[in-house]
């Protein structure tokens, strides 16, 4: 049975190990999301084994006034499903006074675009008005999204925000 480079060194401090442990589960992880060779060969200018590949959406809300605590309750049910998708990246809320808001990212613009179509935001946006709905991605990414988001999704304009080359 061959040994790890992990177990051949024996000059490894204890945060060492605990750097190459979180970066081995780093790599993992990325590996079930992006293809194996883009992880053996990341870009050589440092921009990111994600970079360009990846599209998020930012919305904001107003929320009406004695509503946060019912939109806090409503925004973990739609947060527990979010995180079960496989594509998910990132789905999270924050808000501040009187404003909600929700980033997510994820490595097809068809799953964004499928949870758009499948959540129901129809007790959050009974409580609140949507201020900014924002994507962010490839030229590509976001061109799928214009041709498909539906209008049941344009309670404010959206706003498009191409990744740099």
């Amino acid at each position: 049975r061959k040994s790890t480079p992990l177990q051949q060194s024996n000059t490894l401090s204890n945060e060492d190990t605990k750097e190459h442990k979180a970066d081995k589960f780093l790599k993992q992880a990325l590996s079930e999301l992006v293809d194996p060779i883009t992880l053996a060969n990341p870009p050589p200018d440092d921009s990111g084994i994600l970079h360009g590949r990846i599209v998020t959406m930012q919305t904001f809300y107003h929320v009406n006034s004695g509503h946060m605590e019912e939109i806090k309750r409503e925004v973990k049910r739609l947060t527990i499903s979010a995180r079960n998708e496989p594509k998910c990246l990132f789905y999270d809320w924050m808000h501040n006074d009187q404003t909600i808001g929700c980033r997510q990212a994820y490595l097809d613009p068809r799953v964004l675009l499928e949870r758009l179509k499948e959540e129901d935001h129809g007790q959050i946006l009974a409580c609140s008005v949507m201020t900014t709905m924002q994507f962010h991605g490839p030229k590509a990414h976001l061109a799928s999204i214009k041709k498909n988001i539906g209008i049941k999704y344009l309670p404010c304009s959206p706003e498009f925000f191409e990744t740099l080359e």
